[in-house]
């Protein structure tokens, strides 16, 4: 039986682990899944503590409530991800991008739930989040009507990249892209947020 010790050893090392490389980080999480999808609740909280936030900024961002609402449904996301684990099967997308449709379903749930719909208004935190060549010119209702302007696909990698504070390899993986044609549609983004603000849409 694993002591309180254990688990934090098992922490630092995975921490090390994840940061010394990618190669590193995928096999120390796909040990964790497996251990997870086994039974394991330590396992399955480590990955709870690696993903929390940025699963906790996708519920916020989209649901436009307030922080409970957004703690509400994270903890809703990692109990369907828990109820779930048995059946996630890896083949190429990594687990960020699978917690990130658990997500996705919830808030639409709670949406419908709530009888209403999001907009780029609702969703939009203080602009002090944004990109440091955006935010110093804009406020937030620039930044909503810019962003309103962009192709879905630049939308949606601005707010992985800048709000929800992904790396580029997880915006890949979320969108179903490769990190090159991420890193393509962010500069064409930021290229076109940059006319857009000198027009002051």
């Amino acid at each position: 039986m694993r002591s309180d010790v254990d688990d934090v050893w098992l922490l630092q090392q995975l921490d090390v682990a994840f940061q010394k490389s990618d190669v590193d980080g995928r096999a120390a999480e796909a040990q964790l899944i497996q251990q997870a999808r086994e039974g394991d609740h330590v396992a399955f909280g480590v990955l709870y503590r690696r993903y929390v936030t940025p699963i906790y900024r996708y519920c916020w961002l989209h649901f436009g409530g307030s922080r409970e609402d957004a703690e509400d449904m994270t903890s809703t996301v990692f109990i369907r991800a828990w109820q779930a684990i048995g059946r996630y099967d890896e083949r190429g997308r990594p687990f960020l991008a699978w917690l990130h449709t658990i997500a996705r379903n919830v808030v639409q749930d709670e949406l419908r739930r709530a009888g209403r719909t999001t907009s780029l208004d609702d969703i939009l935190p203080d602009p002090s989040n944004v990109a440091d060549l955006v935010t110093s010119r804009l406020d937030h209702e620039r930044l909503a009507r810019a962003l309103t302007h962009l192709a879905p696909d630049q939308r949606q990698v601005v707010i992985c990249q800048f709000l929800l504070g992904y790396a580029t390899e997880e915006t890949a993986a979320v969108l179903g892209k490769r990190a090159g044609a991420i890193r393509a549609i962010q500069m064409r983004a930021l290229r076109t947020l940059r006319e857009l603000l000198g027009r002051d849409v």
